[in-house]
């Protein structure tokens, strides 16, 4: 197997720390140079791009991968790329004269104010974001993750830069948008110059390949809705049944609980263009083994987090927030066991995929969406907020149970038990080792994370618990840091 693989999941784990420490650097930079309203304003802008970059795309990120991962560049990946862009862009049009037109309704609609600038400045940072974020995606489709996490680095780096500056000498939001659309714009020029090196100039467009396109990814684009209203909707029921008081205990408990599906990201995003590369190609086996290695890798880092976080949830909420948004241990646990689910529900989800299923992806969301109202209505004014816990727990698993099924019919994944035994029962270990200590600051905390995870590694090593490649990927890794 290609090694390749292994070394692309170490980048995205360390792309994906940076870009989280980042987040959280910037974050009191803006919270203390900015009152709530103005910082309402930054959270609704980063809302609102997250949510609409994706549906502006049409999911065509995730066809070109499909399609193009096993192409060479010639003349054909040129015009599908291409044409696909340029598509997006003259879809983009109508949306801007939609907005232009009644320009002062959508800035009370979006910003509750009359500032048209913002809205303009929105609109510029949002066409930026979408064309951005389908050229990066070039580096993915060719299998280059490391100069697309380099590329991913290198622009937030500059972005959270500049807007420092400009926080600190103009204290002006909207320049800190800007220099964001500066910042990616000079990006977008270095890809593209960089992607025409490789493929050449666009050819020329041709609608018939992007209906192809189309036909895989328009199916994909209800899921982000129908996946926020099970991820976000007990927050609603929360809030109209039991109060801001509990939605704000079950808010903090939740966001320890997603820490454990932090590296399903990177092993989901490096994943999807090998497989699809070997797929087109016709292997097969290949194709199943790197799905074995990837539940492995999702095993080996989540089921110790998932004990890990168990433990230390109480102290983490202390440090994070205050004792007073302390909860029960079993709402933390059953939040982390269905988000674990989603896990095991990205590796698998591949397959149909692979299999140009997506047309029965939108069903399986909406009839687990439906479930998990039904639930929360039920749950909710009868358990409280862990109530809502319990619906999470369900509806997530379920959503997995039902993807492995449906999977399963269609490529049969032979699942290593041994491997997995191994890590459970070192992870056992490592729980009942930290469960002894009783931290009182950050710095034990981490000492005790520095324990447990000695303890897990060492049980593992003398189980046999490590892939042979694991050896490989370290000793690329050291050469790195060495260089």
């Amino acid at each position: 197997m290609n090694n390749k693989y292994g070394f692309n999941l170490i980048i995205r784990i360390m792309t994906k720390i940076i870009l989280h420490v980042r987040s959280l650097v910037f974050l009191p930079i803006i919270t203390k140079n900015f009152d709530a309203s103005t910082y309402g304003i930054w959270t609704q802008v980063n809302i609102l791009i997250t949510l609409m970059v994706p549906l502006l795309i049409f999911k065509l990120d995730i066809s070109n991968i499909r399609y193009l991962a096993s192409k060479p560049k010639d003349k054909s990946f040129n015009i599908s790329y291409f044409s696909n862009l340029f598509f997006i862009l003259i879809l983009f049009i109508p949306l801007l004269l939609i907005i232009f037109s009644y320009k002062g309704f959508f800035s009370e609609l979006i910003f509750n104010s009359n500032n048209l600038f913002l809205l303009y400045v929105f609109m510029i940072l949002l066409l930026i974001k979408t064309i951005y974020l389908y050229l990066l995606n070039y580096y993915k489709i060719v299998n280059r993750i490391d100069k697309y996490s380099l590329i991913e680095v290198f622009t937030s780096i500059f972005s959270i830069l500049s807007g420092g500056i400009v926080v600190v000498l103009w204290k002006n939001i909207i320049g800190i948008f800007i220099t964001f659309i500066i910042v990616e714009l000079i990006s977008i020029i270095y890809i593209f110059i960089d992607i025409i090196k490789e493929i050449g100039l666009p050819i020329k467009f041709d609608f018939t390949i992007v209906k192809k396109f189309l036909a895989y990814s328009v199916p994909l684009m209800p899921n982000a809705i129908l996946f926020w209203i099970i991820n976000y909707s007990d927050r609603i029921f929360i809030l109209k049944l039991l109060g801001k008081d509990q939605l704000g205990f079950y808010s903090a408990s939740y966001s320890i609980g997603q820490l454990s599906i932090f590296f399903i990201t990177p092993i989901s995003f490096v994943l999807f263009p090998i497989i699809s590369n070997l797929w087109e190609n016709n292997e097969i086996e290949l194709v199943k083994k790197y799905i074995q290695k990837s539940i492995y890798y999702y095993m080996f880092f989540s089921i110790p987090s998932i004990f890990g976080l168990y433990v230390l949830s109480s102290d983490l909420l202390i440090f994070l927030a205050d004792e007073t948004y302390v909860t029960d241990g079993n709402l933390i646990m059953f939040i982390i066991l269905g988000f674990f689910s989603v896990g095991f529900f990205k590796i698998f989800v591949n397959i149909l995929y692979l299999k140009e299923k997506t047309k029965s992806l939108p069903i399986v969301y909406l009839f687990v969406s439906l479930i998990n109202l039904f639930l929360n209505y039920i749950f909710i004014p009868k358990f409280g907020i862990e109530g809502a816990a319990i619906a999470t727990f369900i509806s997530f698993g379920l959503q997995g149970i039902i993807i492995y099924f449906l999977t399963n019919k269609l490529l049969k994944i032979d699942l290593n038990y041994a491997y997995y035994f191994k890590i459970i029962f070192s992870s056992l270990v490592m729980f009942f080792m930290i469960n002894m200590f009783n931290p009182n600051s950050f710095s034990s905390i981490v000492f005790i994370v520095f324990i447990g995870l000695g303890t897990y590694l060492l049980l593992l090593w003398i189980l046999n618990g490590f892939y042979d490649d694991f050896n490989i990927y370290k000793n690329k890794l050291l050469e790195i840091i060495n260089f």
